[in-house]
This record gives C-alpha cells, sequence and structure tokens, in this order.
C-alpha cells in the first residue's frame, strides 16, 4: 500500500459531501462519516485507487491511496514424478480472472538417452561373440565412440562422426562382424543393423544425423489451464510453455528464467492442488532420474 496523498475539501453549510473524480461508492463505514470508494486506476494495470472521505465538521479529508493487487508464486518442487502437489491456501478463482505463468524452471540433468539392456558385440567371423553391455545414462558421442574403440582394440573397429553433415561412419575391418542393439543405431543414427543384423567388413555411413539429446524441447504443462482458453496445434492443451535444451552433462544443474511469461487462464472455481508436469517433443513425460521444479506466478488479468 503506497502512502497516502491527503486532499482537503472546505464545504459550506448544506453542500454535499464531494466524492473523488472517478470513484464509485463500494461500501460504507458509519454511513453520514466515513465513505470509502474505489476505483481502477488509468494506464496503471492491475492497480486500484482507494479513497477513504472523512466529515470533521465542515472539512472533508479525502486519503487516496493505490493498492497493487496482489501476486502469488508458487515453487512446486519434484515435479518430475507427474503428482499432484496439495495446497495449504486454496487459490479462490471462481471469479475466472487468475491466470498462471512460469516463472522459472531448475533441473538437474538426469535423463537417459541409453536405457538398460543396450550394448553391442562382435566376432571374428567363424569365432566367438564378445558382448560389452552400456550402462543406462546420458552419453555423448565422443564417450559412446571410447568404450566401443577401447572394448575392440583388438580388431578393426572405429566410428567417425563428420564435422560437416553429422553422419556417422562405422568402419568394420579385418575379419570382423559386429552387432548393435536398435537402442543405440538410433542414438548413431544408423539403419544398418537394425533387427539383430551382424555387419560384415565394410563401412557404414549414418542414414541421419547423430542424436545425442533426445528432448529438443521441454513442454512445461499444469493440469488446472483452463483448456477452454488454451490450445495446441488446435486442440485443447494444458501447456504452459517450452523450454529448449541443450546438451549437457549428466547431473549438471541448469535454471533458466522467463522475463517475459506467457499467462494462461486458470480453470475457475476452488484449486486445491497443483500438477505439473513435463514433456519431450513427442508428448511423452520426461523420464528424468534426478530433481525438477518451477515456480508459477500468478497474477489477476
Amino acid at each position: 500500500m503506497r502512502e497516502p496523498v491527503v486532499i482537503e475539501y472546505v464545504l459550506e453549510a448544506g453542500r454535499e459531501i464531494p466524492s473523488a473524480a472517478g470513484l464509485f461508492r463500494d461500501h460504507y463505514l458509519d454511513v453520514g462519516l466515513q465513505e470509502i470508494l474505489s476505483s481502477d486506476v488509468p494506464g496503471e494495470s492491475g492497480t486500484r485507487r482507494v479513497a477513504r472521505i472523512s466529515v470533521e465538521g465542515v472539512r472533508v479529508h479525502v486519503h487516496h491511496y493505490s493498492r497493487a493487487i496482489d501476486t502469488m508464486f508458487q515453487t512446486v518442487t519434484n515435479v518430475q514424478t507427474g503428482e499432484a502437489v496439495p495446497l495449504l491456501e486454496t487459490i479462490d478463482n471462481r471469479c475466472g480472472k487468475l491466470r498462471v505463468g512460469l516463472r522459472s524452471i531448475t533441473y538437474t540433468v538426469g535423463w537417459h538417452n541409453v536405457e538398460p539392456g543396450e550394448a553391442f558385440s562382435w566376432r571374428e567371423v567363424g569365432g566367438s561373440t564378445n558382448t560389452v553391455s552400456i550402462p543406462p545414462g546420458l552419453y555423448g558421442v565422443e564417450r559412446l565412440q571410447e568404450i566401443i574403440e577401447e572394448s575392440t582394440n583388438a580388431v578393426d573397429i572405429s566410428l567417425l562422426v563428420s564435422k560437416e553433415n553429422g553422419l556417422i561412419n562405422l568402419t568394420v575391418g579385418g575379419n570382423c562382424e559386429v552387432l548393435f542393439t536398435d537402442g543405440l543405431l538410433s542414438l548413431l543414427g544408423l539403419h544398418d543393423g537394425l533387427g539383430g543384423e551382424w555387419l560384415g567388413v565394410g563401412i557404414y555411413t549414418g542414414d541421419r544425423p547423430v542424436n545425442f539429446v533426445r528432448s529438443k524441447l521441454l513442454r512445461v504443462h499444469l493440469e488446472q489451464v483452463s483448456t477452454t482458453d488454451n490450445a495446441l496445434d488446435g486442440a485443447p492443451s494444458t501447456l504452459l510453455t517450452t523450454i529448449g535444451v541443450e546438451c549437457h552433462a549428466f547431473g549438471e544443474i541448469r535454471t533458466v528464467r522467463i522475463e517475459h511469461a506467457e499467462f494462461k487462464r486458470l480453470q475457475a472455481g476452488t484449486i486445491s492442488e497443483l500438477k505439473v508436469s513435463v514433456r519431450d517433443d513427442t508428448g511423452l513425460q520426461v523420464m528424468n532420474h534426478l530433481p525438477i521444479s518451477v515456480t508459477l506466478e500468478i497474477v489477476q488479468a
């Protein structure tokens, strides 16, 4: 609440008490002695002007206040679980005028691009098979190259990525064959070898650029967004906003602050919980193995 500006009127006998210009009557306290009036302030969005008119003899004191409508911040942690968080105090949106926007998201990079069960094998033609399992985790192309080439240093197998077009070159030399699981071939952008096919001597070029960042976007959804007023690709949606994702190391903490938030209308009624979910480019929930938290700002339209 700002400090009041006092304006004093001196009345002649029999004159009416003046109402402050642009104000209307909201309610009365001690009728005839004090009057409370309020109005929106032109050019100041989200602000109200409140005047208190008090009568002392023939003198009328008008006290003007500017009062900003409250802004509420809600921080929700561990949203990677996709579970609803109950609120200690309910949000009253029976008026239907509240809007919500994402102010920040903090995530510890914990998604995997290699899931359980991924492995590669090699053998000399007619010889025994050697298999190396790749532990689940977040891998860069260089790290995967190291694992493969270090494990097969006795044979002529190498991986190179073109800096010009991002395509992989897999070279199998000598008298060898190699076998990759489909998940690894997907990361490498290589269609050869899918479905458990052994690859013999030769050079295999990727069909598309290597793709070690599975999610290029994080789509932040809030279940309490009004789908009547919010759409994605023409369909009702609970999407708050999207966040671009760069390639980071596993365990790295990233905070993205949104300077100009997109405010979406909240569901009308009384809201007792908030349910936030984070989804990838395809709409699937991000299976992050480490915490994600968001801060929401709720304002009156």
